[in-house]
Order: structure tokens, then sequence, then C-alpha cells
């Protein structure tokens, strides 16, 4: 600043006799991701979505595991295989979404998906689970009519914190859902979250909704070349498990109070787990995923002893302390003004 009189106005006429240079460059590549949005915009709007009620059985014998088998047959990039899919046609992966809705206590599961998925969705839901019924209904959703006077609503979605994607959460797995217990012994967290549901007035509802489709998410490999990339998925989990194997070995020999870590390891809990869990993950297909809810109330019994069940519906699952849970991402309802 002092070597240079009038920095600011100095700068400023750098940056306006450089304009022929990167204003190009920055509207073309403003141009193109319009174009992108546009017409992926355009292929949306054509898309033809329907809804079906999964009607379960008062009993499924089946495991979880058998869930997450036939959630294999939907990871597909169908639709963007070329580059004229993509960049001329606009289509994108095949996006579903698996939903619970309480409508006043009543309970119902959802499946919502293009029509041109339906054989698909049913095949994956038969063939694991053939004692479930689908069956096409009206979307819930859309002929809600939200009125201010009679109507009180608290929308949240929700994401992993507080540590990245490679670190897990709870699943079926940690909750021996995988094994075959007797009913006694069997710990469902879901229980927790439909008796939650199930306990709504006549005139409260709950929505849940986890919308998926294929993570195809890349990043740059590290150590490699520039050009070269990397599942960001498969990448992210291996960098963690080698931080974490770091963290119980000493790298000087004179560490201090670590020095132990030099000739001797003592199995920790949580290293242990977090590293069979992250590793077992890592042969499950990744999917990108959105999860929100919102709960519908009347305004003269409004407040948060309503809504914080559905804040935290997802607490059973949740492992913070040293892996992973399913948080809230606002910490106060985002949409409360007149205008939203």
């Amino acid at each position: 600043w002092q070597e240079i009189p009038d920095l600011p106005l100095f700068a400023l006429e750098w940056l306006i006799g450089l304009g022929p240079v990167w204003i190009p460059i920055v509207m073309i590549v403003t141009a193109w991701k319009i174009w992108i949005w546009y017409i992926q915009g355009i292929f949306l709007f054509k898309v033809n979505p329907l809804l079906l009620e999964v009607r379960i059985p008062r009993e499924i014998t089946r495991s979880p595991r058998a869930m997450e088998n036939a959630l294999a047959r939907i990871w597909t990039d169908a639709g963007e295989t070329t580059a004229m899919n993509r960049m001329w046609q606009g289509k994108v992966r095949p996006i579903h979404s698996f939903e619970i809705a309480s409508f006043g206590g009543e309970i119902h599961f959802y499946i919502w998906c293009w029509r041109n998925w339906k054989k698909d969705v049913e095949s994956m839901m038969y063939a694991y689970y053939p004692e479930v019924e689908l069956v096409e209904v009206e979307d819930y959703a859309s002929k809600f009519r939200y009125d201010p006077k009679i109507h009180e609503v608290y929308a949240t979605d929700w994401r992993l914190e507080p540590r990245n994607d490679a670190y897990p959460f709870k699943t079926y797995v940690d909750f021996e859902l995988d094994k075959d217990p007797k009913e006694e012994y069997r710990v469902d967290p879901l229980a927790e979250i439909l008796e939650s549901m199930s306990g709504l007035e006549p005139y409260e509802q709950m929505w849940i909704q986890i919308v998926i489709t294929q993570s195809k998410d890349k990043r740059r490999k590290k150590g490699g070349l520039w050009f070269q990339t990397e599942s960001r998925y498969e990448g992210l989990m291996k960098e963690e498990i080698d931080v974490l194997r770091k963290e119980t070995t000493a790298a000087d020999p004179q560490a201090g109070p670590d020095r132990w870590k030099t000739y001797a390891r003592v199995q920790m809990y949580r290293y242990t787990e977090l590293i069979k869990s992250i590793d077992r993950n890592m042969s499950k297909h990744p999917f990108n995923v959105g999860m929100r809810g919102i709960y519908i109330g009347k305004p003269e019994t409004w407040g948060p002893g309503r809504y914080f069940g559905l804040r935290w519906i997802w607490r059973p699952f949740g492992n913070a302390q040293y892996a992973n849970q399913l948080r809230p991402r606002r910490w106060a309802n985002p949409f409360d003004w007149p205008w939203q």
C-alpha cells in the first residue's frame, strides 16, 4: 500500500483494463451453467411422476439387508450416459423418494418415482418382500392446501454432522438386525420414530421424505496427476481410515505421552469400530441423499413441544461422540415469515 499510491484505484484500473480477457470467460462459464439448468428444467418438467403406497402386513420376517439389496436395482445413471443426453437433452439420473407420512396418527409408507420406473420399483419390492402390496395413490403433498388461518408449519432437513461423509451413523448392523435375534431381544430404532408419528392428534400431520439418486461424485486424486480423478466416496473413506490408523501410532519415537504407541498397540473400541464401519460401508452402493421433514399443526396448539420430535427424530441412529448423526440443518424454523 505504501509503495503503490492509490492502490484501490490502481487495482480497479487493472481490473477494467483486463476486462476483455476475464469478462468473456466469466460470461461463457455462466452461460453454460444457465444452459444446463435450463435444459434439465425442461426435462424434469416433462417427467411423469407417480406415488406408490406400500401397504405392509403386520409382520415382516426379512432382515433389513433385503432392502439394502433391493436398493441396488435403482442405483443407476440411466438417461445420462452420453454427452448428448446430459448437455443437449438435459437428462438426469432417476430420482426416487422413500416417504413416511402420518395423518393424525395414521401412518402410511410411500415410494415416489418416475412412471417409467414403476416396473423396476415393483420388481425391486416384490422380489424381496412378496407380502407387501404396492398401490398407486394420489400425491398427498400435491393435494394439500396451506391456509395460514388454520395451519402452522415447521419444515426442516437433516445433514450429517459433526464429521464428513466417510463417518457413518448407526445402521441395522449396529443394532444386530443383520442377525436373527429373538423377538423379545430385538431392538428396532424405527419403532421409536413410528411411535412418535402415530401419537399425533387428528388435526396434525408429519411427513418425512428421503430423496435418493446414484452418487457419481468425483474429486481430484490426491498424489496423482492434475487430470486424474477418483470416486469421492471411495477416496474419502480410504483417506479417513488412514487418518484413524495414524492416530494409533507415533511418528516420532520421542513423542512424549504417545511414545508407547511405537512399541505397543492397544485395541481401542472406537478406532476398531469406526474402521470396521467405514470399511464395511465401502462395499455398499453410494447414493446422493436429501432428507427433509415437515410438521403441520394448529396455531393455537403451536410450540416447540409439538415439532421438537421432528427436529431430532433420527436421534436413535446418532453416534455423535466419535462418528456421525443426522441433525437439523437449521437451528430455528426458516419458513416463519408471511411471504414464505
